[in-house]
């Protein structure tokens, strides 16, 4: 049932508060009450339900509209059909809270307590009408002139003089009484009311790409769906797999879990467009983002408050989970803030003791990846596992690569190729320095960039990359991202080959260069690091190569056998 309905015809305002009362219904008329059973024209009956009572007023409401009394119904946790613009009316923490304090007015009907009633009217005038209410934004605007639908701001005044209450009526100060009484909505529901709401759309501005470049913090919550099932480890690892840094995983207790439920996503944790509910919040993932990009064009409007482009891996994280889920049974495992405002606030909900723990890791991670050199250049790539700068280094130009924390794998691979195996052949560029987390290797300029001249180039190298590949299955290596992204062209300098991140060791080594990895593929069992993307068993990076220039990796193998 959508959330305007009509009293039946058969019943009169009393019978219906009646009945209601006698089948036990816990409603609150929220306001404008004082007058009944009168109700004036254009004028309608504001209820908030308990959820367990909201489909008994189908046996005293109707959707048609006729001559009979409208009123706007609301469940405490936002229903479908009974919510106010896809949101509860009220955070379910505050709605539950009144209808637990309701008192009987006139023997007839459940109305807030006074306090309730002040502190509901303020929230209606700052969360749902802002200017609208006729009520200044700073205490010294003037009134509006114009007539209004209610004087909102004599009403409030009453109700805080009625319940001994100091605070100037003007929407900035009664948004910050309702904050310090805990009355207030999250981040996340402020902006969301924010888009009907000029006033309050400015309290929480996102911030642009610029202002995040150093990083941004985001905040996961596994809901009970993933948890129950063990996904929180695979969810970890594809985050940081991404390119994310994990500052924390912590697992809620029953308190942070309710404190979490109720005061985030306005204490609507259903199943929304899915066909599952994903449940509550169960885990909290703080990551840290030193790399943040911009979002796509496409999103921008859909998403006002997300700056960071990295806000949608949650989305493949969600792909990938429901991939193999049926459709009937498709739900929606994980949450996230949408920027670092709300990732603070989401942490000083759920576990506001490791507050200080997060800062620290933060600040951690941001001074081992600053640069100190002059950066000449940010070259550009997906920077999953670092970032790759043309600095300057002695007086010359050379390229830094600096991992992020956690990546150390990685680097000593890296080091490894250019320190030990440029040794072994001109292809590899020679190790300049290295410290705890980054490499410098030379500088080439005039590379040649163009597509047709770069196939040309690979047919003419063809042997050179052959004997290239096979130096490293002599070696017992595997390159295993090998493709021609990961070659340089150079004017004067032949090729070059870089990126060795996932160089791999045998286990065990084929039997030939043939049946080495990166000639005949990955196997299914493998198990190591790879490139996002990349999968075991799949041709991938075969059809890379033959979509570059013409031919395969087989043909490479073929061409030191001639």
């Amino acid at each position: 049932m959508p959330t305007r309905r009509y009293v039946k015809a058969k019943l009169s305002i009393d019978q219906l508060f009646q009945r209601m009362n006698e089948d036990n219904i816990r409603y609150v008329i929220l306001r404008w009450f004082e007058q009944l059973p009168d109700i004036q024209n254009g004028e309608d009956i504001d209820l908030l339900v308990h959820d367990e009572d909201i489909n008994k007023l189908h046996y005293f409401t109707k959707e048609k509209v006729g001559d009979a009394v409208p009123c706007d119904v609301y469940s405490a946790s936002g229903l479908e059909g009974s919510d106010y613009a896809k949101l509860p009316y009220y955070p379910v923490r505050i709605a539950e809270t009144i209808l637990q304090n309701r008192v009987l007015w006139k023997g007839k009907y459940y109305v807030p307590c006074q306090m309730d009633l002040f502190l509901s009217m303020a929230y209606h005038v700052v969360y749902h009408k802002g200017e609208r209410s006729g009520i200044p934004v700073i205490g010294n605007n003037k009134l509006p002139t114009k007539p209004l639908e209610h004087n909102y701001h004599q009403v409030l005044k009453d109700l805080a003089h009625i319940n001994d209450v100091q605070v100037e009526i003007s929407l900035s100060s009664l948004h910050r009484y309702l904050v310090d009484r805990q009355w207030s909505p999250g981040i996340d529901t402020i902006r969301k009311l924010g888009l009907r709401n000029k006033w309050l759309k400015a309290l929480y501005p996102p911030k642009t790409i610029d202002q995040i470049r150093d990083g941004e913090l985001i905040v996961y919550f596994v809901r009970e769906w993933a948890y129950s099932r063990g996904l929180t480890d695979l969810i970890v690892n594809t985050l940081e797999k991404m390119g994310l840094n994990i500052l924390l995983t912590h697992r809620l207790n029953e308190t942070a879990r309710y404190r979490a439920s109720k005061k985030i996503r306005g204490g609507n944790w259903g199943k929304g467009p899915w066909k599952v509910c994903g449940g509550g919040p169960e885990v909290l993932i703080a990551a840290y983002d030193l790399e943040p990009i911009a979002v796509p064009e496409s999103k921008r409007n859909e998403y006002p408050f997300v700056a960071n482009g990295h806000f949608f891996l949650k989305e493949k994280i969600r792909k990938e989970l429901m991939r193999d889920i049926p459709r009937e049974s498709k739900t929606n495992p994980l949450h996230s803030s949408d920027d670092e405002q709300e990732a603070w606030e989401y942490i000083k909900i759920a576990c506001p003791e490791m507050v200080s723990h997060v800062k620290k890791r933060i600040q951690t991670h941001m001074n081992s990846y600053l640069t100190r050199e002059p950066v000449l250049q940010k070259l550009t790539g997906n920077n999953t596992r670092g970032k790759v700068e043309v600095i300057e280094f002695n007086g010359k130009k050379v390229v830094k690569k600096t991992f992020k924390p956690g990546r150390q794998r990685f680097l000593e691979r890296e080091k490894y190729a250019f320190e030990v195996l440029s040794k072994k052949t001109s292809l590899i560029p020679t190790l300049l320095d290295q410290g705890e987390n980054y490499i410098i290797i030379p500088y080439y300029d005039k590379l040649i960039e163009d597509q047709a001249s770069r196939v040309s180039l690979l047919k003419n190298h063809l042997g050179e990359l052959g004997r290239f590949l096979k130096l490293l299955y002599d070696e017992g290596l595997a390159h295993m991202d090998f493709h021609p992204g990961n070659i340089l062209f150079t004017a004067n300098k032949g090729i070059k080959i870089i990126d060795f991140e996932f160089l791999y060791k045998y286990k065990k080594k084929p039997g030939t260069f043939r049946e080495s990895y990166d000639i005949a593929g990955i196997p299914p069992d493998f198990d190591g690091d790879l490139p996002i993307g990349i999968r075991p068993d799949e041709k991938k990076l075969h059809d890379i190569w033959m979509q570059t220039s013409g031919y395969g990796l087989e043909d490479l193998a073929l061409s030191i056998e001639k």
